[in-house]
């Protein structure tokens, strides 16, 4: 039986067209208020659509909703490799 191994990371370095859980959100309590206002929150499933070059802005799918999120903010967020 293969072992499966699982790699931490922040948002801002996952690749495109990749899913990930997310395991926490840094910050303060305003940042993550508007996370979770946006649906980003731990325990929650997000593909990454693009990185525009992993240079710019994240766009990324949770749920039915798309998101864009710039490249501070998502070095907030620690995601797990499904």
């Amino acid at each position: 039986m293969e072992k499966t191994v699982r790699q931490n990371l922040p948002l801002s370095m996952a690749k495109p067209g990749s899913s990930y859980k997310i395991l926490k959100i840094e910050g303060g309590e305003k940042f993550k208020s508007k996370m979770i206002s946006m649906g980003i929150f731990p325990e929650k499933t997000v593909e990454i659509m693009n990185c525009d070059g992993c240079v710019g802005p994240i766009a990324i799918k949770i749920g039915f909703s798309k998101v864009v999120l710039g490249r501070g903010m998502a070095q907030k967020i620690t995601v797990s490799t499904m």
